[in-house]
């Protein structure tokens, strides 16, 4: 059985219940003495999990240097997974990797730590808030295409990372503290990036490490004494941290400055670090898809002529843009598993999960379940087309930005982000894709593309009013000079 169907899934669910017989889930072939699959695993642990899921089908076990794991695969253990408590699978001790840059903020912390921070976490993002940020998007966008010239090639994911740094040191941080320390701050993250690692324990006496461990507290002594000038001057900001430093937290406290100093630490980091690789990938796709490509620029060539602003209530009218984001973020997850760690024996299914295992789940795999999606393997954004919603199938299904209650909090955010940039990068330039093939590497972190060089050339400016092909053709009969550039 390689998917649950839901009745298939309650149909056992309720038979092994009733006789009271639960399993363990099946290893997966190829255990080596001491190490398990860790070597395999650590080598590439998307095959991994596509191996287990051809060998065993949608629930399988592995060992982890000595740690039993399973891993989850379908939209009903999705659902199991995500809708488990805090106190059944904890995130906070299986993220040591990441918690090792953060510190134990939000859900890295204890699950009381996080109750509590949790204002702090969803205030930056609720929808009055949220209104400012799609015209500071635009703004530092636009002003980051202007200065590449008329023509030229660059690499693709690191101009991409330079935007998302953009964006998120504007928004995040304000404007000053981009132009004063922006570009010295973001070079840290360089070692900060470079040490995430699954695999390895955090605090080995490795060099990337310790590279790590300099550039986290270099960062920290840039930022406090702009924390010291946003309390000393509060009427004077508007932007995130600004909401860090004044939001209460349940307790009614306020976050002190080492925590508000990871605050900024990871949200900087989680601001562009997979955001830059999703927008990566979703134009290398549709530099690779050139019939949909144009269905996206016929959509600029009406919605989104120079001049046109966009504004939260107004950028959804990029909807063939969104569909390609969705669609990259199912064939391509930035987050290609997630990990939780077993607290109690658990129930899921004819399975019982043993306390002390680690329970994973695979959007990698998941995302190309035939059951769910008509030919996986096909780029087709219209299949987020509202005819077609084949993610609204089955909850749980499309799991890139997690699930639950730990769904990515800056998930509209990111988005909106990608939504602009791929918005003003194809209308104002033609691109070529000079590297036609790009894979996915994990040299430098979270997956992204691998080094992928693009040809640009700008186009005439589409004057404001002239947005589709029928103005075009009035233009040129009145005789406008620009027409024929257009």
């Amino acid at each position: 059985m390689r998917f649950a169907t839901h009745s298939t899934f309650v149909f056992y669910y309720t038979k092994y219940k009733t006789q009271n017989i639960m399993y363990t889930p099946p290893f997966i072939s190829k255990k080596l003495p001491i190490v398990g699959h860790t070597l395999e695993f650590a080598k590439d642990h998307v095959k991994l999990m596509q191996r287990g899921f051809a060998e065993k089908g949608s629930v399988f076990a592995f060992s982890l240097a000595g740690k039993n794991a399973v891993a989850l695969i379908g939209p009903e253990y999705h659902k199991a997974y995500f809708e488990a408590t805090d106190k059944q699978l904890s995130i906070q001790k299986v993220y040591g990797f990441v918690q090792a840059i953060t510190g134990k903020v939000f859900f890295l912390g204890s699950h009381e730590t996080y109750l509590n921070q949790r204002p702090i976490l969803y205030e930056p993002f609720k929808y009055r808030k949220s209104l400012k940020y799609v015209p500071i998007m635009q703004h530092v966008i636009e002003d980051c295409l202007q200065k590449l010239g008329d023509e030229g090639e660059i690499e693709l994911t690191q101009y991409c990372i330079h935007i998302t740094r953009q964006v998120a040191g504007n928004a995040f941080m304000g404007e000053k503290f981009q132009k004063e320390m922006g570009s010295a701050f973001w070079d840290l993250y360089d070692d900060i990036s470079a040490s995430l690692d699954v695999v390895l324990p955090p605090n080995l006496p490795l060099p990337k490490f310790r590279k790590r461990d300099r550039a986290k507290a270099k960062a920290k002594e840039m930022l406090k004494p702009v924390i010291a000038a946003r309390r000393a001057n509060p009427e004077q900001y508007d932007d995130f941290l600004q909401e860090f430093i004044q939001t209460p937290m349940v307790d009614g406290t306020y976050a002190d400055d080492e925590t508000l100093l990871n605050f900024i630490i990871t949200f900087m980091f989680a601001s562009h670090d997979t955001t830059s690789g999703h927008a990566a990938w979703t134009i290398i796709q549709l530099l690779q898809n050139l019939d949909y490509l144009k269905a996206v620029e016929a959509e600029l060539a009406e919605k989104f002529s120079h001049g046109t602003k966009l504004e939260l209530n107004n950028i959804s009218m990029l909807e063939h843009i969104y569909w390609a984001i969705e669609e990259s973020s199912r064939m391509n997850p930035t987050a290609d598993i997630l990990l939780r760690f077993v607290e109690e024996d658990w129930e899921v299914g004819a399975y019982t999960i043993p306390k002390g295992w680690l329970a994973f789940v695979a959007p990698k795999v998941a995302h190309f379940l035939p059951e769910i999606h008509e030919n996986p393997d096909k780029y087709d954004p219209y299949r987020f087309d509202t005819t077609r919603e084949e993610h609204k199938t089955c909850p749980y299904q499309q799991i890139g930005f997690g699930g639950g209650s730990h769904k990515c909090a800056g998930m509209f955010f990111a988005k909106n982000e990608m939504a602009v940039m791929i918005a003003c990068l194809f209308r104002d330039f033609e691109i070529e894709l000079r590297t036609p093939n790009p894979v996915v590497t994990r040299s430098k972190g979270t997956p992204r593309p691998s080094e992928t060089m693009i040809r640009y050339k700008r186009k005439a400016k589409m004057p404001q009013g002239f947005q589709n092909e029928a103005h075009i053709a009035q233009a040129a009969a009145m005789g406008c000079p620009h027409a024929h550039k257009m």
